[in-house]
């Protein structure tokens, strides 16, 4: 609970305002890289029960107790799903760190102290076959780099349902490359509008610059973007 209103009411209020907006009662979201739940909770808050919310957390560590956590708050229209999404279902290895579980990663991690974990991996087409889901209205990705991938694997959710997505896209996971460009180029054939946040809320993916926008230490760091379709 506390870290779910530290993220509305400080880290990302201007991203929960507008995934709340879009989210309508009885719809479905989907949190992929549901780490500690935050995004989770907002989005089983706003479905309401009569909703439903697939989290999907890769972590040993963190899974269970995302899970635990949603069950205590009564979220029972959240359903955790312990594995990684990609594009394709199977098993890999995801790097993670020992000392926090922060930034684990399909790509994975430079730096000491890494450990790979094996992990189960599904599509979101898949999974939306599986659970026959009706609709998807929103889904939020953070997953360190591998965006793409679960993106190609949510293709047929795109074409049919149009969700709209707020995906974490940063530079430096991408070999220094703006990754906006490669999102755009998926999702703008599917009638897709990008936007990235700054301190004063929602901006045109236009004005975005990886240069400007992604310098740590030097103002607003601005790696959140929502795509709409039109």
């Amino acid at each position: 609970m506390h870290r779910a209103l530290r993220y509305r009411l400080r880290l990302n209020p201007h991203q929960i305002r507008a995934m709340n907006g879009l989210l309508p009662r009885a719809g479905v979201g989907i949190d992929v890289g549901a780490h500690k739940g935050a995004y989770s909770c907002w989005m089983a808050w706003r479905v309401g029960p009569q909703g439903r919310v697939l989290a999907f957390e890769p972590q040993d560590r963190l899974a269970p107790r995302t899970a635990q956590s949603l069950r205590a708050l009564g979220l029972r229209q959240v359903r955790l799903f312990h594995s990684a999404v990609s594009d394709r279902c199977g098993s890999a290895a995801i790097a993670v760190r020992r000392s926090s579980t922060h930034g684990a990663s399909m790509e994975g991690i430079r730096g000491d102290a890494i450990d790979q974990q094996p992990v189960a991996i599904v599509s979101l087409d898949a999974v939306a076959a599986a659970e026959r889901l009706p609709r998807v209205d929103f889904i939020k990705i953070d997953v360190e780099g591998h965006e793409m991938a679960v993106l190609r694997g949510a293709s047929r959710i795109l074409e049919r349902f149009g969700p709209a997505l707020l995906i974490e896209l940063e530079a430096r996971h991408h070999a220094g490359g703006d990754p906006t460009a490669a999102a755009m180029a998926l999702l703008a054939p599917l009638g897709y509008r990008g936007y990235f946040f700054d301190r004063g809320g929602r901006r045109p993916i236009e004005g975005f610059s990886a240069a400007g926008h992604q310098r740590y230490g030097e103002g607003a760091y601005c790696n959140d973007f929502l795509f709409v379709r039109a």
